[in-house]
């Protein structure tokens, strides 16, 4: 319990409490005690009560029993009544407030002590407080100037930013001092207005007469720096039958002109976004110039096109002043993307220094009155400098923030026309050839096939089909980098271009791959000469930085109408003959066969796929809850799923195989470790528990020499702790090269990682080895476990039963994985292991389920 005595009450005499009682036997103050509604308590002199009621009881929670005998726990020896909190059997607080009067208690000084429940008027009352702390915080924090108005008009209350508004004002000091009038204020603002603004303070008067709830104005006032807008906003606020007013000023000038500019840029955009022409465009925006300085003369320059606009009709230009102008065009596009010319900023240039610039501009420059010139590049994105906006003026003024804010617009629409401009003009291209290479794309492949089909088949001629895939592509890629092997396929495109006839089509399909349509063939014969040709091609090797480069190309053909009647058909039976020759023998050719069974070439589709699935989005992790002896989530496992488009949920028995095969299984592990990281990010964002979740490394993943350098600036990326993750090996990976193998998971513990044996027991590393390495976790493999609760299974428990033993005593913590039945967690429990993961507790699930399942605490039973 204890004591507030803010709240106390004394009598003018000095005594405390309500009218003291007076002296009476102790039978009647007995009586009166029992007899009373309210809570009564007697209490001596050391403060230890003596006597309390049925309503005492009540309010404390306690019997008399309990109360009778203890000390109270207020300060007597003070006099001050007041406050007493305390806390009943139930854990529930309450505020008790006391009144106490002096009385005779068997010829000893005591207290008789009245008590209230006054628990929700002294949160009321702090709730106020709060309240009004938090009003006054919020008023402060606004950047407007904002004041609170009683009815009368007076100021009451006022936020920081009052006083800075004032002061743009130029009002006195005492105009805004709370207890002034606001009214006052306000009239000097509508005779300050321009033009004069009556309407304001009717408002203002009608919102305080109740007539209103709120009231909206805006006024303009003349200063030195020119016109500036200003909004003023009334609210009413109601207390009882009492009216208050917040009003807040703000400055709305910038509002006003990004109004304006926001109309006309509106306007400039419809006009691109309608394909108007580029001359249609720049007309609009140099007429924006006009309108803001229609003392000056914009002029826009395209660079290197020499094309000159201005915002002056050509009818208001001399004709030599329109063929100067076209003159110094060209000289000027010449030059501009030199050091003078590609400014990085807008430059103010007088009248000296622009004649030494363009002497050829001097005699319309002097004819139309300039005196200052405004220069700003126009950049647009990666084109460069496309233009150079120029202003001419008959003032010599510097231009300010809001002027260099205009210049910046218009640069970029006319950064936007030109871009569109040059967009529209490239389309056509663009749409049809690979940027790398400038070879057709696919859609122009396809297209040019689509032809070419069409011609065989009303000709009755044979036409044939080519795919070509590097050998190897990938290692230059990786060892000397994506520019190197760019200018590769630059250098091969031009090569293979050489080697096929004007009629052909040679296409960039995507990576290292390319397409070929040779319309018209006689047969087989001459297409099996177009691959040699293209494979001698390339046996001169490629110089590229003074290096020399070889590569080879596996080549697959399809001919109509025999291995397909449709270009889809054909470009399938190409794409199977190419993998086939890939797989038999590199820098090899081979026609399309016919016999190739479905298993092969389903294989080969689905290695395809593979090879696309991280960029196409269709890999995804799913998590696996570890849980501890009590079933409390303490982790997950993260596993690897392909969801395929058309081929559905891949198992990854079927896909992982084939991805450490391909190697692709290392560009697959970095994107787990990456994925992984970045979940574990948006887990932590959404404050869920911090728990460690395992991925698996394949051997070929745990021997790049760069996995420590990738783990370790994955980490660093993602910002999240190495403590959060635990790499799952498994124990035949640990069987190679010894001292290579302790000095990677050296590396990966002084990281701060977590390292965990999987499948522990189909191995065979010996215990001398195992006791040497830097192991957290030991998981029992799921083949023991599943045999656990069925005949002749005595075996396998002892197999688990060793395994708890041994990973204990090398201070080793264990995972069962696997657990499906009660009975299989039943004995994993009895024999100690730690942890437990399988379908008796959760399902692999996407991450957004498992972020319920960290919510809760426990897996789904």
């Amino acid at each position: 319990m204890t004591f507030d005595p803010q709240h106390s009450r004394t009598h003018s005499d000095g005594t405390p409490g309500s009218t003291p009682l007076p002296l009476a036997t102790e039978d009647a103050v007995q009586a009166l005690v029992a007899e009373a509604r309210e809570a009564l308590a007697v209490v001596d002199a050391e403060g230890v009560i003596r006597l309390v009621n049925a309503a005492t009881e009540a309010l404390f929670g306690r019997s008399a029993m309990n109360l009778l005998g203890h000390e109270f726990g207020f300060p007597l020896a003070h006099a001050q009544i007041g406050d007493l909190t305390i806390v009943r059997p139930d854990q529930s607080v309450a505020i008790i407030n006391l009144e106490m009067t002096e009385i005779a208690w068997y010829g000893e000084a005591a207290y008789l002590v009245r008590m209230s429940d006054v628990t929700f008027e002294r949160r009321g009352e702090q709730l106020l407080v709060e309240s009004q702390q938090l009003l006054h915080q919020a008023l402060d924090s606004m950047a407007s100037g904002v004041v609170m108005i009683d009815t009368e008009g007076v100021i009451i209350a006022a936020n920081h930013a009052w006083q800075s508004f004032l002061a743009t004002q130029n009002f006195p000091p005492e105009y805004g001092k709370i207890g002034s009038s606001y009214l006052r204020l306000a009239k000097r603002l509508i005779a300050a207005s321009e033009p004069p603004s009556p309407t304001m303070l009717e408002g203002l008067h009608a919102v305080l007469a109740g007539q209103r709830s709120h009231y909206q104005s805006e006024y303009a006032l003349v200063m030195d720096q020119g016109t500036r807008w200003f909004a003023m906003n009334v609210l009413a606020c109601r207390e009882g039958y009492k009216i208050y007013a917040i009003v807040t000023h703000e400055e709305t000038t910038r509002q006003h002109q990004r109004d304006d500019l926001e109309i006309d840029s509106r306007q400039t955009l419809e006009l691109i976004a309608r394909q108007r022409s580029l001359e249609a465009v720049v007309a609009r925006i140099l007429l924006m110039t006009q309108n803001r300085h229609p003392d000056s003369i914009y002029i826009a320059l395209l660079v290197p096109d020499a094309e000159v606009f201005r915002s002056l009709p050509s009818e208001m230009l001399l004709p030599d002043e329109l063929a100067l102008l076209d003159r110094w065009a060209k000289d000027y596009a010449l030059s501009a993307n030199d050091a003078e010319g590609d400014t990085l900023a807008i430059q103010a240039i007088d009248m000296a220094e622009a004649e030494a610039l363009w002497p050829a501009l001097r005699p319309l420059l002097s004819a139309r009155h300039i005196v200052m010139v405004w220069r700003a590049p126009v950049r647009a994105g990666a084109l460069g400098v496309v233009a150079q906006l120029i202003c001419c003026r008959r003032v010599s003024l510097v231009p300010n923030a809001d002027d260099l804010v205009f210049m910046e617009l218009v640069g970029q629409l006319l950064a936007i026309a030109i871009e569109q401009h040059e967009h529209t003009r490239q389309l056509a291209y663009q749409s049809y050839h690979d940027p790398l290479t400038g070879l057709p794309n696919r859609l122009l492949f396809e297209d040019r096939l689509h032809q070419a089909l069409e011609i065989a088949r009303r000709s009755g001629n044979l036409m044939a089909v080519m795919m070509l895939d590097l050998d190897r592509f990938k290692q230059i890629n990786d060892t000397l980098g994506h520019t190197v092997g760019d200018t590769l396929l630059i250098q091969l495109a031009r090569r293979f271009e050489g080697c096929v006839r004007t009629t052909d089509t040679l296409a960039r399909r995507g990576g290292d791959e390319f397409m070929l349509v040779l319309p018209d063939v006689s047969g087989a014969q001459q297409v099996t000469r177009v691959a040699r040709r293209l494979h001698d091609a390339l046996r001169t090797p490629f110089v590229i930085n003074q290096q020399e480069l070889f590569v080879s190309a596996s080549i697959g053909a399809s001919l109509y109408p025999h291995d397909g009647e449709n270009a889809d058909a054909l470009q399938r039976s190409a794409e199977a003959a190419m993998y086939r020759a890939k797989s038999t023998l590199r820098n090899s050719f081979q026609f399309f066969d016919a016999t190739v069974n479905t298993a092969a070439l389903a294989r080969l589709q689905l290695e395809t796929h593979l090879r696309r699935a991280i960029e196409r989005g269709e890999l995804s992790l799913h998590y696996q809850a570890k849980v501890d002896r009590e079933r409390h989530v303490i982790g997950a496992e993260s596993l690897l799923r392909w969801q395929h488009p058309d081929l559905g949920q891949i198992p990854p028995a079927r896909f992982i195989p084939l991805a450490e095969e391909l190697g692709l299984i290392v560009p697959i592990g970095e994107w787990c470790l990456r994925e992984l990281c970045r979940q574990i990010g948006v887990w932590d964002a959404a404050g869920l528990p911090a728990v460690r979740i395992a991925v698996n490394v394949s051997a070929l993943q745990f021997s790049q020499q760069d996995f420590i350098a990738t783990l370790t600036q994955i980490l660093a990326e993602t910002n999240v702790a190495a403590e959060r993750i635990e790499i799952e090996l498994t124990e035949s990976m640990l069987m190679g090269n010894v001292e290579a193998v302790m000095r990677q998971l050296s590396s990966l513990r002084s990281l701060g990682l977590s390292l965990a044996i999987d499948d522990f027991g189909t191995g065979f590393s010996s215990l001398a080895y195992l006791q040497r390495l830097p192991i957290s976790v030991l998981k029992i493999d799921r083949s023991f476990v599943s045999k656990i609760g069925f005949e002749k299974d005595s075996s396998d428990r002892g197999i688990v039963n060793a395994i708890i033993t041994l990973a204990h005593h090398l201070s080793m913590q264990v995972v069962a994985e696997g657990v499906e039945t009660t009975t299989q967690y039943q004995f994993l429990h009895d024999m100690g292991c730690d942890f437990f993961q399988g379908y008796l507790f959760s399902k692999p699930i996407p991450p957004e389920q498992f972020a319920e399942v960290l919510r809760t605490g426990m897996a789904a039973l």
